[in-house]
């Protein structure tokens, strides 16, 4: 099929909306751009300004815009309305992780979209890494044989996150904006599901460790019963220095391991009785994002099927239900959050 115009609208006046400004211009230089604060009277930073053809401080500003294209990436707790407004006006939607920090009315906006052939991707951006394409490839064709296992581990010192902010400020920092280590480092929890299919979790644990200035979990820990019979580890910190992100899988017949800071992929044989590297350089960054938005024009242009679809999302929003369900929703000193203020809606 022929490509469509676009006018592209990204929700968000954070790094990660700032991130998706930059990718759009970059992909598709000449495409209408447009940032929105989702606040009204919220003022769009300068340097986003720069970067689209234009900024709204309204909600009715941006739709007579009329976007034909948006990128939610206003904190999760709002992704949800801000969708479901989206999708009122007919616009194809990319929503950033985690899909929304409730199940409640999720499948209501899967089903409108789908009702009015809309294109709903969720962006857990680590699906578009080739390299753990690989290792999702070697466990699906059965050299590992049966699995018994998969170990998950993924930290990265909060901090040093984004260079030149201070993280006490951001959402990952504050609870009642969908922060924390389960919600914000939940691209793991989607990928184990992606890796080895549907599970339910087994037992959790949720606390904060560290000497971080936060009011939300900066360590998780989940372990899972997958359908296939696994059991499945994978742990989640705001703390580690330096970053690791490191996956293994492990079958009756071999395992195989992915570096997702360096994309190294390898894989041990019992019947070799040896390791081999099957991939040596596919780094985790900017251009899974990249990948992520080319993707969801060529959904749009109907070129492709969105890798991450809603029922994706919610899978792992149903996951961390079940994880703080478990927990009792509580960390060992919980402070109980306040609910956000309607002046932080823009933030993300």
């Amino acid at each position: 099929m022929t490509s469509t115009p676009h006018r592209v609208l990204v929700v968000g006046t954070g790094s990660i909306a700032r991130r998706h400004l930059e990718n759009v211009r970059a992909l598709q230089p000449s495409v209408p751009l447009a940032v929105a604060s989702a606040v009204d009277g919220r003022r769009v930073p300068s340097e986003m300004r720069r970067l689209a053809d234009s900024a709204f401080e309204s909600w009715d500003a941006a739709l007579r815009w009329a976007p034909t294209v948006a990128i939610v990436a206003n904190p999760a707790p709002f992704h949800l309305e801000t969708a479901e407004l989206l999708a009122d006006h007919r616009v194809h939607l990319l929503v950033e992780k985690p899909f929304s920090t409730s199940s409640a009315g999720v499948e209501e906006l899967i089903l409108k979209c789908r009702n009015r052939a809309l294109v709903l991707l969720v962006g857990y951006c680590l699906r578009f890494s080739r390299s753990l394409q690989a290792l999702r490839e070697v466990v699906a064709s059965g050299e590992i044989g049966r699995p018994h296992g998969l170990r998950v581990e993924v930290g990265q010192f909060l901090p040093e996150w984004r260079p030149g902010t201070d993280y006490r400020r951001g959402v990952t920092a504050r609870r009642a904006l969908g922060g924390g280590a389960l919600f914000e480092l939940s691209h793991e929890l989607d990928a184990a599901l992606w890796v080895l299919g549907p599970a339910e979790v087994a037992g959790a644990t949720l606390d904060r460790v560290g000497a971080l200035d936060i009011d939300a979990e900066d360590s998780a820990d989940v372990i899972l019963r997958f359908e296939n019979g696994a059991i499945g580890t994978v742990h989640m910190d705001l703390l580690q220095q330096p970053s690791c992100r490191a996956y293994k899988v492990w079958g009756d017949a071999g395992a195989t391991t992915w570096d997702g800071i360096t994309g190294e992929v390898r894989l041990y044989s019992v019947h070799r009785g040896a390791w081999e590297t099957t991939m040596t350089a596919d780094p985790v960054g900017n251009s899974l994002l990249i990948r992520e938005l080319s993707h969801l024009f060529a959904c749009i242009d109907g070129c492709a099927q969105p890798e991450v679809t809603g029922e994706d999302g919610l899978a792992v929003v149903r996951l961390i239900e079940a994880v703080r369900a478990s927990t009792n929703g509580l960390l060992a000193d919980e402070v109980t959050a306040g609910a956000p203020r309607a002046s932080e809606i823009g933030h993300g």
